[in-house]
């Protein structure tokens, strides 16, 4: 029994690293996204500027 117990637990907190390595790879994808979004903003906005100078 304080075996079986005992797998249950591995398994479970198994299972939750998954989890939670599957949240951090989302967040480091989202994080990514968003850079990539606001350098074409800044570049966007440096674009501007330049004809803006014109």
């Amino acid at each position: 029994m304080i075996e079986q117990n005992r797998q249950n637990g591995e398994v479970v907190v198994n299972e939750k690293l998954r989890y939670i390595d599957d949240v951090r790879e989302q967040l480091a994808q989202s994080h990514r996204e968003c850079e990539r979004a606001f350098e074409r903003g800044e570049e966007d906005n440096r674009r501007r500027a330049r004809g803006n100078n014109d």
